[in-house]
């Protein structure tokens, strides 16, 4: 494990399974009950969000709701507007054999999702195929650099640039890939980071 990723999984902004990323394809679609070919059925998808939840990324600023009058500031703020920004209000989801697209909320752990270019991650996914895919992650990492992706590749030390992972926030900037969800809401990376007063971060 890299320095980076032991920091951040001491602070607690990293999942505590961070083996998904040195996990085979298939090994991870059968721990998170997922099906590359067809996806969740709806009743699978509505059980998964009974019980775990609404994929709903808290916001790195809030206010009481007496103090709605505070609202329009806290929206012009510089973390919320970079918030607005990386968290996508759609996605493209695999839901009963079929592509359907779906507000994020909705979004469960082993949902299959889409990530095209020009879009952003809707979740923490495993990448489990791409078309000459690659990501801007400078959300999470700092690093402007675009990463090209590759499903097949051996996990690497650094939890958040394994380039078989994509996390909530990363924009495509060419090509597309299929992922499976492996985290949504509070447990994904920029939630746990927002929690810890570590995003936005500063980017190089």
């Amino acid at each position: 494990m890299s320095a980076e990723s032991d920091s951040l999984l001491r602070s607690g902004a990293l999942p505590d399974n961070m083996s998904v990323h040195k996990a085979s394809i298939d090994s991870i679609l059968k721990q998170y009950g997922a099906n590359a070919e067809k996806g969740l059925t709806s009743n699978e998808a509505k059980a998964k969000r009974n019980s775990g939840g609404l994929n709903i990324i808290p916001p790195p600023l809030s206010a009481p709701a007496w103090l709605c009058c505070l609202l329009p500031c806290l929206l012009k703020t510089k973390s919320m507007m970079e918030y607005n920004e990386c968290v996508p209000e759609h996605v493209m989801v695999k839901r009963n054999n079929c592509w359907i697209k779906i507000d994020i909320t909705s979004i469960v752990p082993g949902d299959i999702i889409m990530v095209s270019s020009g879009n952003r991650v809707g979740a923490d996914i495993r990448i489990i195929s791409s078309k000459d895919c690659q990501f801007n992650t400078s959300t999470l990492t700092g690093d402007k650099k675009i990463t090209k992706v590759d499903p097949k590749a051996a996990g690497s030390d650094n939890f958040l640039q394994s380039p078989n992972m994509a996390f909530t926030g990363y924009l495509c900037t060419h090509g597309e890939c299929e992922g499976v969800v492996i985290a949504t809401g509070d447990d994904t990376v920029i939630a746990k980071k927002i929690r810890k007063k570590e995003w936005p971060i500063n980017k190089e």
